[in-house]
């Protein structure tokens, strides 16, 4: 735990060294900039033993044929085609896959975030943070959601698709992301949020139900498990979202 606990305590550094207030810019790029120099070298790093998928990622980058046996996305097996004509080392993969999914995520937290030690720790509790410690693909597909974000901002609905399909390539999931176009323009005030309610309760009480009827979209290829009726016990993640929403 002392590497998760340093993630969390380095980035204060920046406080002591840029105190005043006509400092916030500097201060806050330093913040994110300590933050993620460290979580992308924790990254680079880390032991095959660490995360649950590596182990098997391992073997498939050993044995490409296995790969591509287990019906995994083109875009993931073409990657590790590219890297296999030049190394046949696993960690290169590893290095590689963490640079690619880190820094885009470090200029969007650079760029946007105003409260950058408060979206930091969101970060690391309430966003997948453990994921990037073990999925390879779906890290990949999930950093594609950032120059995504951009286009959904700029109303470049073209671009948005090509991403969404890039990234679909590395992960089935990231279809999902099709829903942030309609879902960034759409106008919530307090009147509809109330409205909205209903909808957010219904899900919560018939998630059991709810979720096993959307795996049949990807169906069994992710080892998904038949029968799950209680999907999480993170309800003080959810009161949290409750008060932000608030």
């Amino acid at each position: 735990m002392l590497p998760y606990y340093l993630l969390l305590a380095l980035p204060i550094i920046p406080y002591c060294v840029f105190p005043h207030e006509e400092q916030r810019e500097r201060r806050n790029k330093a913040i994110v900039t300590v933050f993620f120099a460290m979580l992308i070298g924790m990254l680079m790093c880390r032991d095959i033993t660490v995360g649950t998928d590596n182990l098997n990622y391992i073997q498939y980058f050993q044995k490409l044929s296995m790969l591509e046996s287990q019906g995994a996305e083109r875009g993931f097996v073409a990657l590790n085609h590219l890297l296999r004509s030049f190394t046949s080392e696993y960690q290169v993969l590893v290095i590689v896959v963490a640079l690619l999914s880190m820094l885009p995520l470090f200029y969007f937290y650079r760029r946007e975030s105003e409260i950058p030690y408060l979206s930091i720790v969101l970060f690391m509790t309430v966003a997948p943070f453990s994921m990037y410690f073990s999925g390879l693909r779906q890290v990949l597909a999930m950093t594609l959601g950032i120059p995504a974000y951009y286009c959904v901002k700029n109303r470049k609905l073209l671009w948005f698709l090509a991403l969404v399909g890039f990234a679909f390539l590395f992960h089935r999931s990231a279809l999902i992301m099709v829903l942030m176009y309609p879902i960034y323009f759409l106008k919530i005030d307090a009147k509809r949020a109330l409205w909205l309610t209903p909808v957010f309760g219904f899900v919560f009480l018939f998630k059991g139900r709810i979720f096993p009827l959307l795996l049949r979209f990807v169906g069994d290829r992710y080892g998904v498990i038949d029968g799950i009726t209680d999907l999480s016990g993170g309800y003080t993640v959810l009161l949290l979202l409750v008060v932000f929403a608030i």
